[in-house]
């Protein structure tokens, strides 16, 4: 048989993985513009967090942790955390933690 003469078995086949490969081309390009946004979203909190302590950073497993938050929770409410850390006046690592805090009674739907 000539590979001009394939079955229409295989054709349906190769269409479906075709069709397969399509949509995973574009799931992956959704994932990677929602690492994007949520890269410039976590730079956001980092970028509050630095207004209050000029000479801090977060860590690559600090920035891991603001990425999950922000899997769970708006921007907004997840900066609205950082900003009320942020005003209590504690330590840069205190602060951090207290964040974290706040974070995860948001997700667990807790009043703050």
């Amino acid at each position: 048989m000539r590979l001009d003469q394939v079955s229409p078995g295989w054709k349906d086949r190769a269409a479906l993985v075709r069709e397969r490969e399509k949509q995973l081309e574009q799931y992956n390009r959704l994932l990677k513009e929602q690492r994007e946004r949520t890269d410039i979203e976590m730079a956001d909190v980092e970028d509050l967090f630095i207004s209050f302590y000029e000479n801090y950073s977060f860590s690559d497993s600090f920035r891991a942790s603001v990425r999950r938050f922000l899997g769970k929770l708006p921007l907004i409410v997840v900066l609205d955390a950082m900003e009320i850390a942020c005003y209590r006046g504690l330590a840069p690592e205190q602060a951090l933690k207290y964040f974290c805090g706040i974070c995860w009674r948001r997700i667990r739907g807790e009043d703050v």
